[in-house]
C-alpha cells in the first residue's frame, strides 16, 4: 500500500509531515479528500476550499499585495543580513578581547615566574585582579611540584 503521509521527526521537538495529496481519494474524510483534491489542481468543492480558492484568486490578482509581500520579504532577508553581519562583529569583538586576556594572563604568568615584581605591580600593568593573580600562582606552584626540573 502506498503511504498518504512521511512523517519527519526533529532532535527539537518538532515534526515535518509531508502527505501526498494525489492520493485524495483515499483520505479518511471528506474533508481532507476536497482539501487535497483542491491543492492537487481539482476544483473547490466544499466550502472550505472554495473560500480559500477566492482568497487564492484574490491574491493572485492583487497586485498591491503581491508588491508588499515582495517588500516584506525583501525586508525580512535584509534584517536577517544585517543581524548577521552585527553578531560577526559582536562575536570578533568578543574574541579580540578574549585573544588580549589571554596574552596579558601570558605575560602575568611569566612575571609571576621571574618573580621579580610583586603582585600589585603585576595586577597594574596587566589589568588583572589580584584574587585571580593569586589563584594563577598558586596554578604555577602546584604545575611546578607535579613537573619538577
Amino acid at each position: 500500500m502506498f503511504s498518504l503521509r512521511f512523517v519527519l521527526a526533529f532532535y527539537n521537538g518538532t515534526y515535518k509531515i509531508f502527505f501526498n495529496a494525489q492520493k485524495y481519494d483515499i483520505m479518511p474524510s471528506e474533508e481532507e479528500k476536497d482539501f487535497f483534491k483542491f491543492l492537487s489542481g481539482g476544483s473547490a468543492d466544499s466550502e472550505f476550499t472554495k473560500d480559500l480558492d477566492l482568497l487564492v484568486t484574490s491574491a493572485r490578482h492583487n497586485a498591491q499585495w503581491r508588491q508588499q509581500f515582495m517588500t516584506w520579504e525583501q525586508e525580512v532577508q535584509l534584517s536577517y543580513n544585517r543581524g548577521l553581519e552585527e553578531g560577526q562583529k559582536i562575536g570578533k569583538k568578543e574574541g579580540e578581547l578574549i585573544g588580549q586576556r589571554e596574552a596579558l594572563k601570558k605575560y602575568a604568568i611569566s612575571m609571576l615566574k621571574d618573580a621579580i615584581l610583586p603582585l600589585e605591580k603585576i595586577s597594574e600593568y596587566t589589568q588583572i585582579p589580584l584574587e585571580e593573580l593569586e589563584a594563577l600562582t598558586a596554578t604555577q606552584c602546584e604545575a611546578a611540584i607535579a613537573a619538577p626540573d
